[in-house]
């Protein structure tokens, strides 16, 4: 059976009814990130995706709000799309995108390249703690990056 909406907006302000679910384990591959926002915009550099907003740059619009926390927006806003593509601060970000936040900042991670985004970023986390092992075991520098000089 077809979803049907509640008839308040129009037909045209609603893009897709049934957003395509992420591959298995993406999500939870993600949660197990350490430093999560620090890794993904990392990764995302790397792939030239733009995605990364820091913290700093979304503050509240609400000249009333004293902290950055969410107020209720009932009776405030009004609905004109759902499963819209929308823009935030000059970042496109369509439905069915990984929004990932921290108390650094938000990456978008288009939901296409969730999965190659995660496998970098785990890729990453694994190096790094490679290296780490490295500096406490006392290698010299330059063992570290794997360049001999």
């Amino acid at each position: 059976m077809a979803k049907q909406t509640l008839g308040k907006l129009p037909a045209d302000a609603f893009g897709m009814l049934e957003l395509p679910a992420l591959p298995a384990g993406v999500l939870d591959g993600y949660r197990a990130l350490p430093d999560l926002i620090g890794i993904v915009s990392d990764v995302l550099d790397e792939l030239g995706v733009v995605g990364a907003i820091a913290a700093a740059v979304l503050r509240p619009t609400d000249p009333k709000a004293r902290s950055v926390s969410p107020i209720t927006g009932k009776w405030r806003v009004e609905t004109i799309a759902i499963n819209k593509p929308v823009a935030i601060c000059g970042i496109t970000v369509h439905p069915g995108d990984v929004v990932l936040a921290d108390q650094t900042g938000v990456c978008f991670v288009p939901r296409a390249r969730a999965a190659e985004v995660l496998q970098r970023a785990q890729r990453n986390v694994a190096a790094e703690e490679a290296r780490e092992a490295k500096i406490a075991s006392g290698a010299p520098v330059p063992e570290l990056f794997g360049k001999a000089r």
